[in-house]
């Protein structure tokens, strides 16, 4: 007959342990000291074992009722439930010494390897600053939806919604490579993905005609250093992205071709990038040659000729010049270039090619590569005769 409350608390101690039955192999153990105690009595590979549940009245009637049905699972799975009581408990105090600071630090050593310097830079940043003091000395299964969502939240609210954005994708990818390591079964940031609205995109402007003329005048009386002057220029006429000119090292350069070959590793869409150069852009670089010294950088750091100009250089640079709150900066040389030479009638598919933008099909984007570098390079030519036609004269 199964055991109640009522027989449990008026069970009287004996000279002897007896043990008073329930139902499916769980007892109540009475031993002489009035202590009662919870067992499951159970076999396994044939041979009895006896399982102590806990002791009333700290685990109730219930409780041990309940515990009965997961140790009757566990033994039906071929494992002792005191095994398994002490694997689990083992792996609750693991997941309470696991910080998400170490997955954290994991997974972004593991990414290092393949990302690019200022990528490497800017997740670095992101973890230090926004990450890693929220969410660092926090155990990885405990932080939950509502968490993130409260710093996310906090983030956007100050203002800074891009960030917030991206603190959510940064931890979203830690929690993904916890998943495939097996360290946790769920993402906690899926249901954020639309949490923070994204501002809208302000593309830098194309300069008009007589702006290019007041651009190519204000260069030509600069006060910035000549090869920060030399790298606006090279911008104009190569039409490729800051970083790109930035990054560039001596050995990309080929005279003899006339040509800027950049590795599919410092390219956005990692496929390699090949750039004509006209004479106007080959004076240049050889000029440039004489500033950068010896060194493999191209535009090297003046604190640091071993690291390339600081990202910043350039925009500073237009703002001395004017063009603060005009919406020109560094990546409006490219939209110039491809807004004048689409005027002008030149092939749009040899303009994309040049700007090196997106192209989802490897193959053909290989295969434009070659198939339009000669147009390429009369575009190019005819583009720097252009520019030196807007030169203000000496």
């Amino acid at each position: 007959m199964a055991l109640t409350d009522t027989k449990i608390r008026k069970a009287k101690p004996r000279e002897k342990v007896y043990r008073m039955a329930d139902a499916g192999g769980l007892c109540l153990e009475v031993r002489p000291s009035g202590s009662k105690i919870w067992r499951y009595r159970y076999r396994l590979f044939n041979t009895p074992n006896m399982f102590t549940v806990g002791e009333y009245p700290v685990v109730t009637l219930a409780e041990a009722r309940q515990t009965l049905m997961w140790a009757r699972g566990v033994v039906s799975e071929g494992r002792h439930p005191k095994e398994q009581r002490t694997a689990d408990m083992q792996a609750q105090r693991r997941d309470r010494e696991l910080l998400f600071r170490h997955v954290a630090e994991e997974w972004f050593e593991k990414g290092a390897r393949h990302w690019s310097g200022d990528y490497h830079t800017k997740i670095r940043r992101l973890l230090d600053n926004e990450v890693l003091p929220q969410f660092g000395d926090e155990p990885l299964k405990s932080l939950s939806v509502d968490r993130i969502h409260e710093v996310v939240s906090a983030i956007d609210n100050r203002g800074s919604p891009t960030t917030a954005i991206r603190v959510r994708q940064t931890t979203g990818s830690i929690f993904d490579h916890a998943i495939i390591g097996r360290l946790v079964d769920v993402n906690p940031t899926l249901p954020l993905k639309r949490s923070v609205k994204r501002p809208r995109v302000k593309n830098a402007r194309a300069l008009e005609a007589y702006e290019l003329f007041f651009l190519l005048d204000e260069l030509s009386r600069s006060r910035s250093y000549r090869s920060t002057v030399i790298a606006m220029e090279l911008l104009i006429y190569t039409m490729m992205r800051g970083v790109e000119l930035r990054r560039g090292v001596w050995s990309e350069i080929d005279f003899e071709d006339r040509l800027w070959r950049i590795p599919a590793k410092k390219m956005k869409m990692r496929r390699p990038h090949l750039i004509p150069l006209s004479d106007q852009a080959l004076e240049l670089l050889r000029e440039q040659r004489e500033y950068s010294g010896h060194g493999s950088v191209i535009f090297p750091n003046a604190k640091d000729p071993s690291r390339p100009i600081n990202n910043t250089t350039i925009n500073a640079a237009l703002y001395r010049m004017g063009f603060k709150g005009s919406g020109f900066a560094t990546h409006g040389f490219r939209s110039t270039a491809s807004t004048f030479l689409n005027e002008a009638g030149w092939s749009g598919d040899a303009v994309e090619m040049q700007l090196a933008h997106e192209d989802d099909d490897e193959v053909r984007a290989t295969y434009n590569q070659a198939k339009y570098l000669d147009t390429r390079r009369e575009m190019l030519v005819w583009w720097a005769e252009f520019v030196d036609s807007l030169r203000p004269a000496p």
